[in-house]
């Protein structure tokens, strides 16, 4: 066998699933989620026999809280949604989809993917305005030029700074200091950063490249003075020296 702890042999889980295919979980997300009344019959089925499937596996006892199943339905609408993008990229007859669902107190919850997220201007093939095969531009979304790249504007025309949230989905391309921090630090003179777990390679590499980042970013005759509040590694006195190096400070944390 390959596991090195309990479980079940192959015959016998067989069975078990084999057994599971009578019950019926698609229904188990109604408490607390509504789909969307736009989603069609035939899409709300792929959505249910999903979420039904995923429920079981995931679930058999058939219990789970309101985040568990929400996060399920999310895998089982955006796995329709995807069926229906490419159907619509087939037929460009068929009516758009609007992919999602609302919660009990009536707040509407959209479902994308993770392609939409990363290249909005190229997800659609189609769009009101646009002409077959080329970009499209959506609101929000700076203009493209003649090679399909955002075209520069000027400083009157700069987008206003991001306040907010940002929720990032995983293997999400294109998530760097440069595009979602250093906008929000041009200018800055003084930079305190406040982190006590900057002990390891990743996470001082991960502090070198913001500071890379910000002596690219600023003018030559500008200074910006970056301070660092951290604490000392107390697993043993090796890891500590490794994180003195790795911050290049010697022997301080050692006193």
């Amino acid at each position: 066998m390959f596991s090195d702890g309990y479980g079940f042999v192959v015959d016998y889980i067989a069975e078990v699933l084999k057994s599971m295919r009578a019950h019926d979980f698609s229904d188990r997300y109604q408490e607390h989620f509504t789909l969307s009344p736009d989603i069609s019959t035939r899409d709300r089925d792929g959505v249910h026999k999903t979420f039904s499937g995923l429920m079981k596996i995931l679930y058999p006892h058939g219990e789970a809280t309101a985040e568990e199943i929400e996060e399920t339905l999310c895998f089982a609408i955006e796995g329709r949604k995807r069926v229906k993008d490419q159907i619509l990229r087939i037929d460009a007859t068929m009516a758009d989809v609007k992919f999602g669902y609302s919660d009990q107190s009536g707040g509407w919850h959209a479902v994308t993917t993770l392609e939409e997220d990363e290249y909005p201007t190229y997800y659609a093939k189609l769009a009101a305005g646009g002409k077959d095969g080329e970009p499209s531009v959506q609101p929000g979304q700076p203009a493209l030029d003649a090679n399909g790249t955002p075209s520069a504007s000027s400083p009157d025309e700069a987008d206003p700074l991001y306040e907010g949230l940002r929720s990032f989905q995983e293997n999400q391309r294109g998530v760097s200091y440069e595009t979602f921090l250093l906008s929000h630090l041009r200018g800055c003179t003084q930079i305190t950063i406040t982190d006590p777990y900057i002990r390891l390679f990743h996470q001082a590499q991960n502090l070198m490249e913001l500071i890379a980042g910000l002596a690219k970013s600023k003018d030559p005759a500008d200074e910006v003075f970056v301070s660092l509040i951290t604490s000392p590694n107390d697993e043993s006195p090796e890891k500590r020296e490794k994180q003195a190096e790795f911050l290049g400070i010697g022997d301080c944390l050692n006193n």
